[in-house]
């Protein structure tokens, strides 16, 4: 319905995920990178939500997850690596939720983003923890390691979070 990328070159539009009539993904238009994008389904309705790494380095939005009014996300910003971002659907905004693997341009790779009780619990990897499980409430204050499961700095790994019955599994 439109062609975000003019030219041979193709958008690569990935992680979709939609709130109430409107769609959200990423997709590059050969200026800014590979950024956040909304659609109501009509080209003029199509548009750049956020520009997360400014100029033409790619923010890579992946593991969408709306939670209320706010989008989740993994994106990098180009200074603190890949980290837990959220977009506003009321005002637009977009901002870090919390840089967890400082001092690090790799990030925190958070992935495998759920909700479950309110909380937006995803793996990612810590400063001082390997991968684990780790909980947003979608603040800086409210985002911390929720499970080390392997101590000493080795990973877990979680994968394929699933909810069932209101429990956990991966």
């Amino acid at each position: 319905f439109k062609d975000i990328n003019k030219g041979r070159q193709s958008s690569s539009p990935s992680s979709f995920t939609t709130h109430k009539t409107s769609l959200f993904f990423a997709a590059d238009d050969g200026r800014k990178g590979s950024e956040l994008w909304v659609s109501n389904g009509k080209p003029k309705g199509t548009t750049l939500a956020a520009d997360i790494q400014r100029g033409q380095g790619s923010s890579s939005p992946s593991s969408l997850l709306m939670q209320g009014n706010t989008l989740f996300m993994s994106a990098d910003d180009g200074i603190h690596g890949r980290e837990l971002w959220s977009y506003s659907l009321k005002s637009g905004d977009h901002m870090l939720v919390r840089d967890i693997r400082t001092g690090s341009r790799l990030g925190s790779n958070p992935s495998e983003l759920t909700s479950l009780n309110g909380q937006i619990i995803f793996a990612a990897e810590g400063d001082t923890y390997g991968r684990e499980l780790w909980s947003s409430d979608g603040t800086k204050r409210g985002t911390n390691l929720l499970l080390d499961i392997n101590p000493g700095g080795l990973d877990t790994n979680p994968e394929d979070l699933s909810l069932l019955n209101g429990n956990l599994y991966f």
